[in-house]
């Protein structure tokens, strides 16, 4: 329940508490989203996911295109922030996401063959394609699709030259500091 004065005093212990997994994220966002925003439908976290993968790509595209002064971290902060919102979204779906089944994923990412080369550009497009599942089809491809979807994030990380596990980290310890009810304009100051 929004602003609950129980839900508060585990976020105050979630404070110093670092993340070191997936499923710490996972219970720590659980508290964190239901104290902040009480219960919400999974569209939202879909439309979340789907704001911070048009943030990649525009970050990807504007890289390459050399312009707007867009730079890795861009990459890094949607990256990190599309999948804290698919970690909600499993969440509020009650689905059961393990770190095996992501590695399972990735592994078969790496032996699978494919016509086209694997660049970044293709990861995005994966990464939409399994996350456009889930959207169209709701809850019957969703077990392969997060778990997929992960998995190709985590690839698109590797040719970037970003640390996926750190960065995830790192800016879930920044979001959980956010207060959306005293800062209800950017979560920090205003």
């Amino acid at each position: 329940m929004k602003g609950n004065l129980e839900l508060k005093t585990q976020l105050a212990n979630f404070a110093n508490e670092r993340v070191t997994s997936i499923a710490d994220i996972r219970k720590q966002l659980e508290v964190w989203n239901d104290y902040y925003f009480g219960k919400q439908p999974a569209y939202r976290s879909l439309l979340g996911c789907i704001e911070e993968l048009g943030e990649l790509a525009h970050a990807q595209l504007k890289m390459e295109q050399g312009i707007r002064n867009v730079t890795i971290l861009d990459k890094e902060d949607a990256m990190a922030d599309f999948i804290i919102y698919l970690l909600n979204y499993c969440n509020t779906t009650n689905y059961n996401l393990f770190e095996e089944d992501i590695t399972t994923q990735y592994n078969k990412i790496g032996t699978e063959i494919y016509t086209d080369n694997l660049y970044s550009v293709d990861c995005i497009f994966r990464i939409q394609t399994k996350l456009s599942n889930i959207v169209l089809f709701g809850n019957i491809p969703k077990q392969d699709n997060i778990s997929k979807i992960i998995a190709w994030t985590i690839r698109y990380c590797d040719l970037e030259g970003i640390d996926f596990k750190q960065k995830l980290f790192d800016t879930w310890e920044r979001v959980k500091l956010r207060n959306w009810i005293t800062y209800p304009i950017n979560g920090i100051n205003k």
